[in-house]
Protein backbone atom coordinates (compact mmCIF):
# COMPACT_ATOMS: atom_id res chain seq x y z
CA UNK A 1 0.00 0.00 0.00
CA UNK A 2 0.97 2.89 -0.92
CA UNK A 3 0.56 6.74 1.19
CA UNK A 4 -0.06 9.85 -1.29
CA UNK A 5 -2.21 12.55 -1.39
CA UNK A 6 -4.81 13.99 -3.50
CA UNK A 7 -7.67 16.03 -2.10
CA UNK A 8 -11.07 15.23 -3.73
CA UNK A 9 -14.63 16.77 -3.43
CA UNK A 10 -17.13 14.88 -1.44
CA UNK A 11 -18.76 14.29 -4.54
CA UNK A 12 -16.11 12.34 -6.27
CA UNK A 13 -15.25 10.89 -2.11
CA UNK A 14 -18.88 9.22 -3.01
CA UNK A 15 -18.32 7.48 -6.19
CA UNK A 16 -15.30 5.24 -4.58
CA UNK A 17 -16.75 4.28 -1.39
CA UNK A 18 -19.65 1.81 -2.99
CA UNK A 19 -22.80 1.21 -4.68
CA UNK A 20 -26.36 2.80 -3.46
CA UNK A 21 -27.82 0.74 -0.76
CA UNK A 22 -31.19 1.39 0.62
CA UNK A 23 -30.30 4.02 3.41
CA UNK A 24 -31.78 4.52 6.94
CA UNK A 25 -35.31 6.76 6.76
CA UNK A 26 -36.28 5.16 3.92
CA UNK A 27 -39.81 3.06 3.65
CA UNK A 28 -37.81 0.09 2.53
CA UNK A 29 -36.27 -1.15 5.40
CA UNK A 30 -36.80 -4.43 7.27
CA UNK A 31 -38.34 -4.88 11.01
CA UNK A 32 -36.14 -5.33 13.31
CA UNK A 33 -35.38 -8.95 14.11
CA UNK A 34 -37.04 -10.91 17.52
CA UNK A 35 -33.92 -12.04 18.36
CA UNK A 36 -32.40 -8.62 18.29
CA UNK A 37 -31.65 -6.07 21.47
CA UNK A 38 -35.38 -4.29 22.72
CA UNK A 39 -35.90 -1.64 25.00
CA UNK A 40 -38.82 -1.51 27.42
CA UNK A 41 -38.37 2.94 27.53
CA UNK A 42 -38.10 3.53 23.96
CA UNK A 43 -39.08 7.37 22.99
CA UNK A 44 -38.52 9.89 20.80
CA UNK A 45 -37.68 12.53 23.41
CA UNK A 46 -37.61 12.79 27.02
CA UNK A 47 -35.52 16.28 27.30
CA UNK A 48 -31.95 15.43 28.77
CA UNK A 49 -28.84 16.43 27.24
CA UNK A 50 -25.82 14.71 26.30
CA UNK A 51 -22.42 15.04 29.04
CA UNK A 52 -20.22 12.61 26.28
CA UNK A 53 -20.33 10.33 23.59
CA UNK A 54 -19.19 6.03 24.79
CA UNK A 55 -19.21 4.35 21.19
CA UNK A 56 -21.24 3.14 18.74
CA UNK A 57 -21.55 0.04 17.07
CA UNK A 58 -23.68 -1.87 14.37
CA UNK A 59 -25.49 -4.64 15.32
CA UNK A 60 -26.47 -7.38 13.06
CA UNK A 61 -23.98 -5.24 11.05
CA UNK A 62 -26.81 -3.47 9.65
CA UNK A 63 -28.15 -1.30 12.70
CA UNK A 64 -26.01 1.40 14.22
CA UNK A 65 -26.32 2.21 18.34
CA UNK A 66 -24.68 4.66 19.61
CA UNK A 67 -24.13 5.09 23.42
CA UNK A 68 -24.03 8.25 25.32
CA UNK A 69 -23.64 9.64 28.87
CA UNK A 70 -26.83 11.86 28.94
CA UNK A 71 -27.14 15.15 30.89
CA UNK A 72 -29.37 12.93 33.79
CA UNK A 73 -26.67 10.93 34.71
CA UNK A 74 -27.88 8.22 33.09
CA UNK A 75 -26.81 5.78 30.43
CA UNK A 76 -28.91 6.49 26.86
CA UNK A 77 -28.84 4.76 23.12
CA UNK A 78 -29.85 5.86 19.89
CA UNK A 79 -30.60 2.93 17.86
CA UNK A 80 -31.75 2.25 14.57
CA UNK A 81 -34.72 -0.75 14.74
CA UNK A 82 -34.97 -1.62 10.81
CA UNK A 83 -37.36 1.30 10.12
CA UNK A 84 -37.04 4.49 12.57
CA UNK A 85 -34.59 5.60 14.96
CA UNK A 86 -35.40 5.73 19.19
CA UNK A 87 -33.79 7.15 22.18
CA UNK A 88 -33.83 4.85 24.69
CA UNK A 89 -32.84 4.76 28.80
CA UNK A 90 -30.45 1.90 30.13
CA UNK A 91 -30.40 4.06 33.20
CA UNK A 92 -27.57 3.48 35.63
CA UNK A 93 -25.56 0.89 38.18
CA UNK A 94 -27.85 0.05 41.24
CA UNK A 95 -25.01 1.91 43.82
CA UNK A 96 -23.20 3.82 41.55
CA UNK A 97 -23.30 7.07 38.98
CA UNK A 98 -22.11 7.06 35.34
CA UNK A 99 -18.43 8.53 35.65
CA UNK A 100 -16.81 7.86 32.48
CA UNK A 101 -17.68 5.69 29.36
CA UNK A 102 -14.89 3.16 28.70
CA UNK A 103 -16.06 1.43 25.38
CA UNK A 104 -18.70 -0.48 23.33
CA UNK A 105 -18.16 -3.23 21.37
CA UNK A 106 -21.01 -6.18 20.18
CA UNK A 107 -20.62 -10.43 20.59
CA UNK A 108 -21.97 -13.10 18.95
CA UNK A 109 -22.10 -11.68 15.37
CA UNK A 110 -22.09 -8.03 16.38
CA UNK A 111 -25.95 -9.05 17.87
CA UNK A 112 -25.50 -8.48 21.47
CA UNK A 113 -23.94 -4.88 22.55
CA UNK A 114 -21.83 -4.53 25.91
CA UNK A 115 -21.39 -1.13 26.71
CA UNK A 116 -18.23 -0.61 29.80
CA UNK A 117 -18.33 2.40 32.12
CA UNK A 118 -16.53 3.36 35.28
CA UNK A 119 -18.87 4.44 37.99
CA UNK A 120 -18.45 6.96 40.64
CA UNK A 121 -17.16 4.25 43.03
CA UNK A 122 -14.05 4.11 40.78
CA UNK A 123 -15.26 0.39 39.66
CA UNK A 124 -16.37 -1.24 36.24
CA UNK A 125 -19.28 -1.72 35.24
CA UNK A 126 -21.01 -3.31 32.20
CA UNK A 127 -24.40 -3.01 30.75
CA UNK A 128 -24.97 -5.91 28.06
CA UNK A 129 -27.58 -7.65 26.25
CA UNK A 130 -28.00 -11.52 27.10
CA UNK A 131 -30.14 -12.25 23.99
CA UNK A 132 -33.39 -11.55 25.90
CA UNK A 133 -33.05 -8.67 28.58
CA UNK A 134 -30.25 -5.73 29.32
CA UNK A 135 -28.86 -5.72 32.60
CA UNK A 136 -26.30 -3.61 34.34
CA UNK A 137 -23.18 -5.86 36.04
CA UNK A 138 -20.48 -5.29 38.52
CA UNK A 139 -16.72 -6.00 37.02
CA UNK A 140 -14.84 -4.94 40.33
CA UNK A 141 -11.41 -2.73 39.71
CA UNK A 142 -7.91 -4.18 39.47
CA UNK A 143 -6.17 -5.88 42.29
CA UNK A 144 -5.37 -3.43 44.86
CA UNK A 145 -5.59 -0.19 43.06
CA UNK A 146 -8.46 2.37 41.06
CA UNK A 147 -9.15 2.84 37.64
CA UNK A 148 -7.62 5.98 36.32
CA UNK A 149 -8.92 5.79 32.79
CA UNK A 150 -10.33 3.95 30.21
CA UNK A 151 -8.28 2.99 27.06
CA UNK A 152 -10.29 0.54 25.51
CA UNK A 153 -12.26 -2.11 24.26
CA UNK A 154 -12.27 -5.53 21.70
CA UNK A 155 -14.44 -8.65 21.86
CA UNK A 156 -11.41 -11.16 20.84
CA UNK A 157 -12.49 -14.09 19.02
CA UNK A 158 -15.72 -12.21 18.63
CA UNK A 159 -17.00 -13.68 21.76
CA UNK A 160 -14.84 -12.15 24.63
CA UNK A 161 -14.97 -9.29 25.92
CA UNK A 162 -11.38 -7.63 26.81
CA UNK A 163 -11.44 -4.07 29.12
CA UNK A 164 -8.54 -2.18 28.79
CA UNK A 165 -7.89 0.27 31.49
CA UNK A 166 -4.69 2.79 33.14
CA UNK A 167 -4.93 2.10 36.93
CA UNK A 168 -4.61 4.28 39.60
CA UNK A 169 -1.02 2.71 39.99
CA UNK A 170 -0.12 3.74 36.72
CA UNK A 171 0.02 -0.07 35.04
CA UNK A 172 -2.24 -1.24 31.84
CA UNK A 173 -4.48 -3.54 32.71
CA UNK A 174 -6.93 -6.01 31.40
CA UNK A 175 -10.69 -7.37 32.68
CA UNK A 176 -11.50 -10.55 30.83
CA UNK A 177 -14.26 -13.07 29.93
CA UNK A 178 -12.56 -16.28 29.55
CA UNK A 179 -15.57 -17.96 28.43
CA UNK A 180 -16.42 -18.68 32.27
CA UNK A 181 -15.68 -15.81 34.13
CA UNK A 182 -14.17 -12.36 34.23
CA UNK A 183 -10.46 -12.23 35.90
CA UNK A 184 -8.33 -8.94 36.17
CA UNK A 185 -4.69 -8.90 35.16
CA UNK A 186 -1.73 -6.59 34.79
CA UNK A 187 0.13 -5.48 31.97
CA UNK A 188 2.45 -3.77 33.42
CA UNK A 189 4.00 -0.53 31.72
CA UNK A 190 6.92 -0.40 29.29
CA UNK A 191 10.04 0.09 31.46
CA UNK A 192 10.66 3.22 33.16
CA UNK A 193 8.07 4.73 31.37
CA UNK A 194 4.98 6.03 32.36
CA UNK A 195 1.33 5.31 30.27
CA UNK A 196 -0.68 8.88 29.25
CA UNK A 197 -4.14 8.66 29.72
CA UNK A 198 -6.45 7.67 26.53
CA UNK A 199 -5.24 4.49 23.90
CA UNK A 200 -6.79 2.51 21.66
CA UNK A 201 -7.34 -1.31 21.16
CA UNK A 202 -7.68 -3.92 18.08
CA UNK A 203 -7.63 -7.32 17.12
CA UNK A 204 -5.59 -8.99 14.98
CA UNK A 205 -6.14 -12.59 13.15
CA UNK A 206 -9.57 -13.40 13.16
CA UNK A 207 -10.24 -11.12 16.22
CA UNK A 208 -7.97 -13.49 18.52
CA UNK A 209 -4.82 -11.37 19.10
CA UNK A 210 -5.09 -7.61 21.14
CA UNK A 211 -3.28 -4.96 19.84
CA UNK A 212 -3.29 -2.07 22.96
CA UNK A 213 -1.37 1.03 21.79
CA UNK A 214 -0.75 3.85 24.65
CA UNK A 215 0.95 6.89 24.58
CA UNK A 216 4.13 6.38 26.57
CA UNK A 217 6.09 9.56 29.26
CA UNK A 218 9.08 9.43 26.91
CA UNK A 219 6.70 10.80 24.16
CA UNK A 220 6.76 7.55 22.00
CA UNK A 221 4.16 5.20 21.12
CA UNK A 222 4.01 2.19 22.86
CA UNK A 223 1.42 -1.37 21.90
CA UNK A 224 0.88 -4.25 24.65
CA UNK A 225 0.29 -6.91 22.12
CA UNK A 226 -0.20 -10.91 22.38
CA UNK A 227 1.94 -12.69 20.09
CA UNK A 228 -0.67 -15.94 20.43
CA UNK A 229 1.63 -17.50 23.43
CA UNK A 230 2.69 -14.32 25.41
CA UNK A 231 2.24 -10.43 26.26
CA UNK A 232 4.72 -8.10 24.96
CA UNK A 233 5.72 -4.30 25.14
CA UNK A 234 6.86 -2.80 21.79
CA UNK A 235 8.47 0.96 21.54
CA UNK A 236 6.70 1.75 18.38
CA UNK A 237 9.14 5.59 18.60
CA UNK A 238 7.13 8.86 17.45
CA UNK A 239 6.10 10.33 13.99
CA UNK A 240 8.98 11.99 11.99
CA UNK A 241 10.60 14.55 14.51
CA UNK A 242 7.41 15.11 16.35
CA UNK A 243 5.64 14.54 19.20
CA UNK A 244 1.85 12.46 19.75
CA UNK A 245 -0.37 15.16 20.87
CA UNK A 246 -3.31 12.66 20.60
CA UNK A 247 -4.65 9.64 19.54
CA UNK A 248 -7.60 9.24 17.52
CA UNK A 249 -7.76 5.48 16.92
CA UNK A 250 -7.05 2.31 15.51
CA UNK A 251 -8.30 0.00 12.85
CA UNK A 252 -7.29 -3.55 11.77
CA UNK A 253 -6.78 -3.67 8.38
CA UNK A 254 -7.66 -6.33 6.20
CA UNK A 255 -8.22 -7.92 9.62
CA UNK A 256 -4.35 -8.54 9.90
CA UNK A 257 -2.32 -5.06 10.03
CA UNK A 258 -3.00 -2.26 12.22
CA UNK A 259 -3.33 1.32 11.78
CA UNK A 260 -2.98 3.55 14.52
CA UNK A 261 -4.03 6.98 13.74
CA UNK A 262 -2.18 10.17 16.17
CA UNK A 263 -2.24 14.12 15.58
CA UNK A 264 1.45 15.10 15.81
CA UNK A 265 2.52 18.16 17.44
CA UNK A 266 3.20 19.82 14.57
CA UNK A 267 -0.95 19.31 13.75
CA UNK A 268 -0.61 16.77 11.58
CA UNK A 269 -2.54 13.47 10.83
CA UNK A 270 0.34 10.60 11.65
CA UNK A 271 -0.62 7.03 11.22
CA UNK A 272 1.97 3.76 12.47
CA UNK A 273 1.07 1.06 10.57
CA UNK A 274 2.00 -2.51 9.89
CA UNK A 275 2.81 -3.27 5.96
CA UNK A 276 2.93 -7.07 6.30
CA UNK A 277 6.92 -7.43 7.34
CA UNK A 278 7.51 -3.50 8.61
CA UNK A 279 6.29 -0.91 11.16
CA UNK A 280 6.22 2.64 9.62
CA UNK A 281 4.89 6.16 10.09
CA UNK A 282 3.31 8.07 7.61
CA UNK A 283 2.24 11.68 7.41
CA UNK A 284 -1.21 12.49 6.04
CA UNK A 285 -0.96 16.08 6.32
CA UNK A 286 -4.46 17.68 7.70
CA UNK A 287 -7.27 19.83 5.98
CA UNK A 288 -6.72 21.99 3.21
CA UNK A 289 -6.51 25.54 4.61
CA UNK A 290 -6.85 24.65 8.03
CA UNK A 291 -5.91 23.00 11.15
CA UNK A 292 -7.49 20.12 13.38
CA UNK A 293 -8.24 20.26 16.52
CA UNK A 294 -10.14 17.06 17.50
CA UNK A 295 -10.44 13.06 16.65
CA UNK A 296 -14.00 11.63 16.61
CA UNK A 297 -13.00 8.17 15.22
CA UNK A 298 -11.57 5.42 12.95
CA UNK A 299 -13.11 2.95 10.87
CA UNK A 300 -12.08 0.33 8.03
CA UNK A 301 -14.75 0.62 5.44
CA UNK A 302 -14.94 -3.04 3.35
CA UNK A 303 -12.63 -3.82 5.92
CA UNK A 304 -9.64 -2.62 3.82
CA UNK A 305 -9.67 1.36 3.99
CA UNK A 306 -9.21 3.49 6.74
CA UNK A 307 -11.54 6.72 7.51
CA UNK A 308 -10.23 8.96 9.65
CA UNK A 309 -12.81 11.64 11.11
CA UNK A 310 -11.34 14.60 12.88
CA UNK A 311 -13.27 18.02 13.72
CA UNK A 312 -11.66 20.90 12.20
CA UNK A 313 -10.33 24.00 13.15
CA UNK A 314 -13.06 25.47 10.68
CA UNK A 315 -15.64 23.96 12.93
CA UNK A 316 -16.30 21.39 10.13
CA UNK A 317 -15.98 17.26 10.05
CA UNK A 318 -13.55 16.31 7.68
CA UNK A 319 -12.14 12.66 6.99
CA UNK A 320 -9.00 11.43 5.57
CA UNK A 321 -9.37 8.34 3.80
CA UNK A 322 -7.46 5.68 1.74
CA UNK A 323 -9.55 4.72 -1.87
CA UNK A 324 -7.18 1.90 -2.40
CA UNK A 325 -4.61 3.98 -4.32
CA UNK A 326 -4.22 7.35 -2.67
CA UNK A 327 -5.19 9.15 1.05
CA UNK A 328 -7.82 12.46 0.62
CA UNK A 329 -8.91 14.69 2.73
CA UNK A 330 -12.76 15.61 2.27
CA UNK A 331 -14.87 18.07 3.81
CA UNK A 332 -18.13 16.71 5.31
CA UNK A 333 -19.01 20.30 6.64
CA UNK A 334 -21.40 20.50 9.70
CA UNK A 335 -25.32 21.16 10.44
CA UNK A 336 -27.04 24.40 9.49
CA UNK A 337 -25.78 26.72 11.86
CA UNK A 338 -24.85 24.11 14.56
CA UNK A 339 -21.17 23.94 15.63
CA UNK A 340 -19.75 20.58 16.35
CA UNK A 341 -18.26 19.45 19.80
CA UNK A 342 -15.13 17.28 20.49
CA UNK A 343 -15.30 13.82 20.70
CA UNK A 344 -17.67 11.55 18.68
CA UNK A 345 -17.59 8.28 17.34
CA UNK A 346 -17.85 5.97 14.00
CA UNK A 347 -19.18 2.70 12.68
CA UNK A 348 -19.84 1.48 9.70
CA UNK A 349 -23.44 -0.90 8.67
CA UNK A 350 -23.85 -2.89 5.41
CA UNK A 351 -21.12 -5.48 5.27
CA UNK A 352 -18.80 -1.95 7.08
CA UNK A 353 -19.51 -0.53 3.35
CA UNK A 354 -21.48 2.86 4.64
CA UNK A 355 -19.37 5.02 7.63
CA UNK A 356 -21.95 6.95 10.05
CA UNK A 357 -19.85 9.37 12.28
CA UNK A 358 -21.84 10.61 15.23
CA UNK A 359 -20.55 13.81 16.58
CA UNK A 360 -22.35 16.20 19.24
CA UNK A 361 -23.80 19.92 18.50
CA UNK A 362 -23.73 22.75 20.17
CA UNK A 363 -27.73 22.48 20.38
CA UNK A 364 -26.90 19.80 22.76
CA UNK A 365 -28.92 17.35 19.99
CA UNK A 366 -26.32 14.10 18.12
CA UNK A 367 -26.39 14.47 14.89
CA UNK A 368 -24.77 12.00 12.24
CA UNK A 369 -22.61 12.55 9.13
CA UNK A 370 -23.87 9.14 7.23
CA UNK A 371 -23.43 7.53 3.49
CA UNK A 372 -26.21 6.46 2.12
CA UNK A 373 -24.50 4.55 -0.72
CA UNK A 374 -24.58 7.61 -3.15
CA UNK A 375 -24.33 10.55 -0.78
CA UNK A 376 -23.34 11.65 2.40
CA UNK A 377 -25.72 13.12 4.63
CA UNK A 378 -26.54 14.90 7.76
CA UNK A 379 -29.09 13.71 9.83
CA UNK A 380 -30.46 15.39 13.19
CA UNK A 381 -30.83 12.77 15.84
CA UNK A 382 -32.22 15.36 18.58
CA UNK A 383 -31.42 14.12 21.89
CA UNK A 384 -32.64 11.78 24.79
Amino acid sequence: MRFGKRWLSIAAAALIVGTALTAPGASAQAAPSSDGPRFAHSQARAGASIDATIGSVAVDGTRPYVFVIGGDGNLWVNWWSGSAWYWSNQGRPSSATIDAGIGVTALDGASRPYVFVRGSDGKLWTHWWSGSAWTWSYLGSPGGTSIGAGVGVVAVDGTRPYVFVRGGDGNLWVDWWSGSAWSWSNQGRPADVAIRAGGSVVALDNAARPYVFVRGGDGNLWVNWWSGSAWYWSNQGRPGNTSIDAQIGAVAVSGTRPYVFVRGGDGNLWVDWWSGSAWSWSNLGRPASTTFDAGVGVVAVDGTRPYVFVRGGDGNLWVDWWSGSAWSWSNQGHPANVAIRAGGSVTAVDNASRPYAFVVGGDENLWVDWWSGSAWRWSNQSAP
